[in-house]
Parts: C-alpha cells; structure tokens; sequence
C-alpha cells in the first residue's frame, strides 16, 4: 500500500488481531497509526489510538466503529501516548489530513 494513504474501515468487527495481521500480509507496516472512532460525530464519540502491531489489545467502544489506520494519524497517536487519550483538536487535524469530516 501507497506509505501516504489512509485506509478507513466501517464497522471492522471486533476480532482487530485477525485484520491487523491480515494487513500486514498485504504490506502494512506494524508501526503504522491506528484509530478507532465509535459513535464518530455524537456527544458520545470516543476516540482511541494505538499502532497495527498494537491493535490487538484495542478495546474498539461501543458500535457504529470507525477503525482508520495510516501515517495522517500520527499526531492522535502520540496524543494517545502522551496524555492517555486524543483530543477533539487531534480529530481536527487528522481530518483535516484525510479530507473527511468526524465532528459535526
């Protein structure tokens, strides 16, 4: 996969370990940023970042989940290891980034 796109899964399920190593089969590095939005653009969002070799351990929330995995995410990434969790400014960015709207 292109080092610069950003892939973003609807509703990816709950079994992250079986997807992250399907997708490092197809060439996604295992240090690549993960997130996973559940309930994007409710009061209730909650939003999680860790890396593909780490998805595995993710506790996804509650469903409608978005899962996004790419290099766009990095800034919530190290959010999420700083402070313990992403900010809405960090969703800003990475909205930027991808040039699609979470938040309303």
């Amino acid at each position: 996969p292109p080092q610069d796109a950003t892939l973003l899964i609807y509703m990816p399920g709950r079994d992250f370990s079986s997807l992250a190593a399907e997708l490092v089969r197809h060439g996604f590095a295992v240090d690549m940023p993960c997130c996973c939005i559940s309930h994007a653009a409710c009061p209730e969002q909650q939003v999680k970042a860790t890396t593909l070799q780490n998805l595995d351990t993710l506790e996804p929330g509650p469903a409608p989940v978005i899962l996004m995995i790419g290099r766009a995410l990095i800034s919530a990434l190290e959010q999420q290891e700083a402070a313990g969790e992403v900010s809405n400014e960090a969703v800003k960015v990475f909205e930027k980034e991808i040039g699609f709207a979470l938040q309303q």
